[in-house]
């Protein structure tokens, strides 16, 4: 959207901060109102650089006046009026990225965004949890390659399992992405995971 204008407005954009954002939100929220769309989806930088630009038309609309002021306050109440925005975090089952979703989460809520939906991508599946499993396992020697790692890849679902219920805290809907390694499935099986978002999440 923004390579389509002017030249002159994307130096603006360059050079005012904020301005970039609010043209961002300014063509969706026409396209919202103009365009037959169920959904819009739009993928928003990370953690910290992702709050500058949901809280752009707030911070514009206290240094803007006339028409452009009214523009920014409208942009502002849509974002944060559920029924139209649905902020949804997108975390890993690890020690860090749950902290900053966390934070996040917290600086959302505090700021008056509503958060509904957190997306746990890259999930483990689970391996040799079977009594069979189990005694596969179990009957290959310590130093066979495969067993260490079937057994790294159980503890960490074991790490996983626990941060999944740091997740759980934040009383969001909870969908689960499993690791995809085939690309060509990719979307399909994002999609699977996250037609229906169930609070409290899967097990």
């Amino acid at each position: 959207m923004i390579s389509e204008l002017s030249t002159h407005l994307r130096e603006t954009i360059e050079i005012v901060p904020g301005v970039r954002e609010m043209a961002v939100l300014h063509e969706l929220a026409k396209l919202r109102e103009e365009g037959p769309y169920d959904r819009i989806v739009l993928d928003a930088p990370a953690t910290g650089h992702g709050i500058h630009f949901l809280e752009a038309p707030a911070k514009s609309a206290r240094i803007l006046a006339g028409p452009l002021k009214s523009r920014a306050e409208a942009l502002h109440a849509m974002l944060q009026d559920p029924g139209a925005t649905d902020v949804v975090l997108v975390t890993l089952a690890e020690e860090t990225p749950v902290r900053e979703a966390h934070e996040l989460a917290e600086t959302l809520r505090r700021d008056g965004f509503a958060l509904d939906n957190v997306v746990v991508n890259k999930w483990l599946p689970r391996v040799f949890e079977d009594d069979e499993g189990r005694r596969a396992l179990a009957s290959l020697p310590p130093t066979d390659p495969w067993a260490a790692a079937m057994r790294l890849v159980a503890a960490q679902r074991e790490e996983g399992d626990a941060h999944l219920e740091e997740l759980r805290a934040l009383d969001a809907k909870l969908a689960i992405v499993p690791l995809i390694p085939d690309s060509s499935r990719r979307l399909v099986k994002v999609a699977e995971a996250m037609k229906d978002f169930v609070p409290g999440g899967p097990r």
